[in-house]
């Protein structure tokens, strides 16, 4: 019973060799467009894939610099803190 409802609701099958010639060369026709709009879409499709990748690269590039000046500050935070060390020695002894 299921079958039978499936089978009248399902697409009937696609018979290419009952196609006239002029159907057949329009059908192929517009297979062959239909083959280049989905490349045309693909293609903008990637364009987008590598603009987000490029926002991907550019926001670790910040990162890296963050964190590049955050070690430089440290450096120099560690260098004033043992030069203050030097001056309080004196006060220690």
């Amino acid at each position: 019973m299921f079958k039978k409802i499936v089978g009248k609701i399902r697409k009937p099958k696609f018979n290419f060799a009952k196609l006239s010639s002029q159907d057949k060369v329009n059908h192929l026709s517009d297979k062959a467009i239909g083959l280049f709009d989905h490349m045309k879409k693909t293609y903008s499709e990637l364009d987008d894939i590598n603009n987000q990748l490029e926002q991907v690269i550019e926001e670790e590039d910040q990162k890296v610099i963050q964190i590049v000046r955050n070690r430089e500050k440290a450096k120099e935070e560690i260098q004033m803190n043992k030069k203050v060390q030097e001056k309080l020695v004196d006060f220690i002894r």
